[in-house]
C-alpha cells in the first residue's frame, strides 16, 4: 500500500512538472520590436501596445509587392454596419488582415475598438470578411482566449498541486522517500526510451 501511494505521488509530481513546462512554453508572448501576423499574436500585441506590429501598413501606404515584403494591411478606420453592431456599441473601429494565403488578403480580419485615449478595449475576429454570405461569424478575442490552452494547463496545474498536497498531508510521507522515488521513476522512464 505504501509503495503504491509513493508511486502515485511520484507520478503526480511528474504531471506537475509536465504541466508547468507546457504552460510556460505555450503562452503567447509578444515583443514591441517584432512582427506578427497570426490572430492570437496580433491580438495580444494590440492589447499590450494599443497599436499594430510594424509589419502592418494602411491601405494608403500599400504598394505593388507589399505581400512579398511581409507587409499586412491594417489600422484603417472602417465604418461597420450590420453584423458587428450586434456585438459591440463601439464606433471607433479599425481592422487588420490576418494570415495571407495564396497571394491574396483573404477573408480573415481582426476588428478592434479603441477608446477616446486610443487604447484597445475589445477585439473581434472574423473569418468571413465581415459577414459575407449572411454569416457574420464574429468572435470576441480576449486575453484569456488568446492563451486558452496555457490557462487550462495552469488551472489543471493548481488542481494537481492541491491534490498532491492533500495526499502528502494525509499520508504524511517523508520528503526523502518521495525524492528517491522521483529519481527512480525518471531513471526508469529514460531506460525505457533507450
Amino acid at each position: 500500500m505504501r509503495e503504491r501511494t509513493i508511486r502515485t505521488i511520484v507520478y503526480i509530481e511528474l504531471i506537475i512538472l509536465l504541466l508547468f513546462f507546457v504552460s510556460v512554453f505555450t503562452r503567447v508572448r509578444v515583443s514591441y520590436d517584432k512582427e506578427y501576423h497570426t490572430k492570437n499574436q496580433v491580438a495580444a500585441y494590440l492589447y499590450k501596445y494599443d497599436t499594430l506590429p510594424s509589419n502592418y501598413i494602411t491601405k494608403d501606404q500599400r504598394y505593388d509587392n507589399f505581400m512579398e515584403d511581409g507587409k499586412y494591411i491594417g489600422g484603417d478606420v472602417h465604418n461597420y454596419y450590420g453584423a458587428i453592431t450586434t456585438y459591440t456599441n463601439n464606433t471607433n473601429l479599425r481592422e487588420c488582415d490576418i494570415s495571407y494565403k495564396d497571394d491574396t488578403r483573404g477573408a480573415k480580419r481582426l476588428v478592434y475598438a479603441l477608446n477616446d485615449d486610443g487604447e484597445v478595449i475589445e477585439i473581434f475576429y472574423t473569418y468571413t470578411h465581415y459577414g459575407m454570405n449572411g454569416d457574420p461569424a464574429f468572435t470576441r478575442v480576449s486575453m484569456f482566449s488568446i492563451n486558452l490552452f496555457n490557462n487550462l494547463c495552469s488551472i489543471t496545474l493548481v488542481i494537481v498541486i492541491t491534490f498532491n498536497s492533500v495526499i502528502l498531508i494525509v499520508k504524511r510521507k517523508d520528503e526523502e522517500i518521495i525524492m528517491d522515488n522521483v529519481k527512480i521513476a525518471l531513471r526508469n522512464i529514460f531506460k525505457r526510451k533507450k
